[in-house]
């Protein structure tokens, strides 16, 4: 029987077979899943670094996403995102605020949306996870992975030694 055959009568075999609906974009999780965050979900809540920036906006500063503390103006005042610069400014007065500013963040030019995805994988390995696996998963130099972890483990891990 020739190849050609085979693969015609395979078609039309799988074509007998009745297939449910499913919605690819959402793919059904198994129920013994310790955790109910997937990278799916991580890549659709936050899809770039803008995103990113305006999760640590709202969540340090402006909870609606427009109105914080201005310390120039002493008082709650609408602010704006800049387009050239991860900062804030006040409406007002001009003021800029940087919500990465005081993180683990500050003064890295690694994307956002990278820090956030090395913090899933940290959180969801049973085990340690190490720099060269880092390296490996987001595509950076070894340097920058070891420097991600380091800051990460150093400010995000809380220490369960009892003294």
């Amino acid at each position: 029987m020739s190849n050609s055959i085979r693969v015609f009568q395979y078609v039309n075999f799988c074509q007998l077979i009745p297939m449910s609906s499913v919605t690819r974009g959402i793919p059904k999780q198994a129920e013994s899943r310790e955790s109910r965050y997937t990278v799916m979900d991580l890549q659709r809540e936050f899809p770039d670094a803008a995103s990113c920036l305006d999760y640590l906006w709202r969540s340090r500063f402006a909870p609606d996403g427009h109105t914080a503390h201005c310390p120039k103006c002493k008082c709650r005042r609408r602010f704006h995102r800049l387009t050239r610069s991860p900062a804030y400014s006040c409406d007002s007065c001009g003021h800029h605020i940087h919500p990465m500013q005081g993180t683990i963040f500050e003064k890295s030019s690694t994307s956002l949306q990278l820090w956030f995805y090395a913090i899933f994988l940290m959180s969801e390995s049973r085990y340690r996870i190490s720099a060269k696996q880092l390296e490996r998963e987001l595509g950076v130099t070894y340097k920058t992975a070891w420097r991600m972890l380091d800051r990460i483990r150093s400010k995000l891990i809380v220490d369960d030694r009892v003294p």
